[in-house]
């Protein structure tokens, strides 16, 4: 009957259809796995590139605390040394009290 023949057709029809689907899909796929490849390629370089950025900035901040200490150092000693100068001249400027008794 003339229903199920045109059901048939329509079936065909998306059948088709959906196959030709298929095809784009299967053609585009070696496109994909190409575009695919090329971001796996850049995620390893940007993973490389910020491994080696992470370094650069641990040796940096390993040669700044290393600079830190001996600018610490530096002022510690210079802090000592300033106040000995300064406990030095404060004992030269104190009126010296030598008296000396003539005994006649």
């Amino acid at each position: 009957d003339m229903k199920t023949y045109y059901g048939a057709v329509k079936s065909l029809n998306n059948l088709q259809e959906e196959t030709k689907e298929a095809k784009a899909l299967k053609s585009s796929l070696p496109d994909l796995q190409i575009q695919k490849q090329l971001l796996e390629q850049q995620l390893q370089q940007e993973r490389e590139k910020f491994e080696q950025e992470k370094n650069a900035a641990k040796i940096e901040r390993e040669r700044l605390e290393q600079e830190m200490a001996k600018l610490k150092f530096n002022y510690e000693f210079s802090k000592a040394a300033l106040h000995k100068v300064e406990k030095e001249l404060a004992e030269k400027q104190k009126p010296q009290n030598h008296t000396f008794k003539r005994t006649f």
